[in-house]
């Protein structure tokens, strides 16, 4: 009993000596030194190295950075130099990989909740930003496991350097349904009132100060390079063109049921009386000068300007309503011939009836 207990004693005696050893008060110690586990180098303040291969691999270890504002946290280290961090600083916790000879924020999360993807100090609740690539960056991607091909993605839609133009892209392959859509849905105790459910809008940015846009197209629908429709700035809508002059310009055949036009004015003043009706001798030295109606574009007019539909019917219109004025003109004229000539064949079978009744007395 005696020896167990001088064992014991020698064992209490001996193991704060093995341990103030290896760590002391004026080294390492729990005050002002580090501690290392698994190996007798260290990195940070506690070290914990893999037993499986302690010259590549390091496990964990409570971090410092900076002087004035500390960060705590933890490293990790693989294959020798590889180090990757997790840290809070009071405002974030950060995720940084080590990259030429610094720290780099890959992820970071602030205190009121803001998500940073490659963004040290987010902004907003989710703030991306990508390493630029060659080819376009891609921001982010969707995917579902059933569909593992279809994704959409938000991406940078130019590969040139120091440029980032967004584009939402969805690829859709499983069928041969829609690859992308875009809705804007509401109840039907919402649809009510003048405000659209859904607006396309461009505008001017000037530090802050917005406004319209002048010069530039507003919108182009476009087959790959192809550009099938677009829209100016002033509203003029091309179909097959990018240079409309109108509200709607199309450079092709339109195929509809009806087209209304809306007219100021028509060509019932024809009827009016003093209308000056040019005579049928007036019309034919026209003809035979200019080579086509009054008041008609030539040939060469319309081939070069076209056509206003409104106003060439009115012009159309003004033509018929004359020549019914020198139909009717005409017609009185034949009816008064013919009159007179009523007149002259009574006159005629009067005289054969007198001429007849002389020859038999």
């Amino acid at each position: 009993m005696k020896n167990i207990q001088i064992t014991i004693l020698a064992t209490l005696v001996v193991i704060p000596a093995i341990a103030q050893s290896q760590w002391n008060n004026t080294g390492d110690n729990y005050k002002n030194g580090r501690l290392s586990i698994g190996s007798n180098s260290y990195w940070a303040p506690i070290s914990v190295y893999s037993r499986a291969n302690t010259n590549k691999n390091e496990g964990i270890a409570l971090a410092f950075e900076g002087t004035s504002f500390p960060d705590i946290g933890f490293r990790f280290k693989a294959n020798g130099a590889n180090y990757y961090q997790v840290l809070y600083n009071g405002n974030h916790i950060q995720w940084k990989h080590y990259e030429n000879s610094n720290y780099i924020p890959k992820m970071s999360l602030s205190n009121d909740g803001k998500l940073g993807l490659g963004v040290a100090n987010p902004s907003s609740s989710l703030d991306i930003m990508a390493n630029s690539v060659s080819g376009g960056e891609h921001l982010v991607k969707f995917k579902v496991t059933d569909a593992s091909n279809d994704y959409m993605t938000i991406q940078n839609n130019t590969g040139a350097g120091g440029q980032f133009i967004p584009s939402i892209v969805g690829f859709h392959e499983s069928d041969n349904r829609l690859a992308l859509r875009l809705t804007a849905s509401t109840s039907s105790s919402a649809d009510n009132g003048n405000n659209a459910l859904m607006v396309f809008d461009s505008r001017l940015n000037n530090s802050g100060t917005q406004t319209t846009i002048s010069t530039r197209p507003l919108f182009q629908w476009s087959n790959y390079t192809s550009t099938k429709m677009t829209m100016l700035a002033n509203g003029n809508l091309g179909i097959g063109t990018t240079t409309p002059d109108s509200k709607l310009s199309v450079n092709g055949t339109i195929h509809t049921k009806e087209v209304k036009v809306d007219l100021n004015g028509w060509s019932d003043f024809v009827f009016e009386n003093d209308y000056k009706l040019r005579t049928l001798e007036e019309v034919e030295v026209h003809i035979n000068e200019k080579g086509h109606l009054p008041e008609i574009p030539s040939e060469a007019e319309v081939t070069e300007y076209g056509i206003n539909l409104g106003e060439m019917d009115t012009k159309l219109l003004q033509k018929i309503e004359e020549l019914t004025l020198y139909l009717i003109e005409q017609n009185k004229e034949l009816k008064f011939q013919q009159d007179q000539n009523q007149a002259q064949q009574e006159l005629i079978e009067q005289l054969q009836k007198e001429v007849s009744a002389l020859k038999n007395k």
